[in-house]
């Protein structure tokens, strides 16, 4: 039902409803009195239901107010209804991440694919149905940033903090909800193939911009915020590579089978700790700390 109609008709019969929508031409949003915005497109075949003249989305489209669906409920109770509604392929399905596909994949090299047996341009696929993955050769228009090594070289961690809050946004207009970043490994071994993606190898310096990157993509402030800092432009931060990939033996890496072991030369395990201990699980924001590490592969050897 159109928006306006259905709240000329509320009115009509003296139930005025605590909600305005605006149409914003490609899609509306709805505010409620005292609750949340929502937003989504007129092309997506949601409705919107009215419980106790407040606005909600009917996201599986059963005519029925579900507890996920509810905004005025607790984050715990909504996402235990969600996931009794999903199969288990669903639930599999959102625990995967790839970092090395392009969405659309290229027909042929690196990591290549097809649709159906054809290459992409030919198979009639849409980018749109595609899992959203903006990685590898993506391209698009998408901001361009240095690698957090050159940002880091500002030694300004506001600058990174800043950085952070920008890519949370375009995170979250593309559908993802998890960075599986930052590296925060310090780049301790020169000939090691990923130091370009660390933040130097000053451990205080580290320190200072992991915090700051994990605060600009984690924390919401005023009317964005949910709760404890999490809310609309939340994108949880899944730090790397636990306990410090940065001292690989020789600079090899441990993705392939020569480079089984970090060895901490000098003894410096409490150095390659610190980005993690002291910044990313420490952070100034309200949400406390990174909501995700990733380990690495190698072998402590200390």
């Amino acid at each position: 039902m159109n928006i306006a109609l259905l709240a000329s008709l509320l009115l009509a019969f003296g139930c005025s409803p605590k909600w305005s929508g605006t149409d914003k031409g490609t899609f509306k949003l709805i505010s409620n009195e005292g609750g949340q915005t929502l937003g989504y497109s007129s092309n997506s075949g949601v409705k919107i239901l009215m419980v106790d003249r407040l606005a909600f989305k009917d996201l599986n489209k059963n005519g029925n107010l579900d507890p996920y669906e509810d905004w005025r409920l607790p984050v715990d109770e909504r996402a235990k209804d969600l996931t009794s509604k999903m199969s288990v392929e669903q639930i599999a399905g959102l625990m995967l991440y790839s970092g090395h596909q392009a969405i659309p994949v290229m027909g042929a090299g690196r990591f290549s694919g097809t649709y159906n047996g054809k290459p992409f341009a030919e198979s009639g696929a849409m980018a749109s149905a595609l899992s959203a993955e903006f990685n590898a050769g993506a391209g698009g228009k998408i901001s361009m940033w240095p690698g957090t090594l050159g940002i880091a070289a500002s030694f300004d961690p506001q600058l990174m903090k800043q950085f952070g809050e920008i890519a949370a946004a375009e995170y979250r207009a593309l559908g993802i909800a998890t960075a599986l970043s930052p590296q925060i490994d310090l780049g301790t071994e020169p000939r090691w193939s990923r130091f370009n993606g660390t933040m130097g190898e000053d451990p205080n310096l580290t320190t200072d911009m992991a915090r700051a990157y994990v605060d600009g993509f984690q924390t919401s402030t005023g009317a964005t915020e949910i709760s404890g800092g999490w809310g609309y432009k939340s994108v949880n931060a899944m730090v790397k590579h636990w306990p410090g990939g940065g001292p690989e033996e020789g600079g090899r890496d441990r993705h392939f089978g020569y480079g089984a072991y970090a060895v901490y030369p000098g003894n410096n395990l409490k150095d390659h700790l610190k980005p993690f201990t002291e910044g990313a699980f420490k952070l100034e924001g309200a949400t406390g700390t990174a909501s995700a590490v990733m380990p690495y592969y190698t072998i402590s050897y200390i």
